[in-house]
């Protein structure tokens, strides 16, 4: 409980905490994979990438993600630059571009 009390703490801080009061929003499904289905099991008080990985699936959720041609590997792996599909990450691990062009994106971006 504590861990998922951490997590929420951070994307509240993130999305605020009226993103959250629907449980389909983009924002809640984000949420959601990280507290119980990501592989990972990120500790909210070290994983310095914690930020970036809920951003990317609050995209994938926002933007009907189960539905793209290329979904390849995105909610696996250590980091959102090992395997997600059409992501490109820096040397520091940051994404600097997702080529999704084309890709049956539907939806706003919260």
């Amino acid at each position: 409980e504590t861990r998922e009390r951490l997590l929420m703490e951070k994307f509240v801080g993130i999305s605020g905490e009226k993103s959250f009061i629907d449980p389909n929003s983009p924002q809640s499904k984000a949420a959601n994979w990280i507290i119980n289905e990501d592989p990972l099991n990120a500790n909210p008080c070290t994983f310095s990438s914690l930020a970036q990985r809920y951003a990317m699936g609050v995209f994938y959720f926002a933007l009907n993600g189960d539905d793209w041609i290329y979904n390849g590997g995105w909610f696996g792996g250590t980091s959102v630059c090992v395997g997600w599909q059409s992501v490109s990450c820096d040397g520091d691990g940051l994404v600097i571009s997702l080529l999704l062009s084309q890709n049956n994106l539907v939806g706003k971006i919260p």
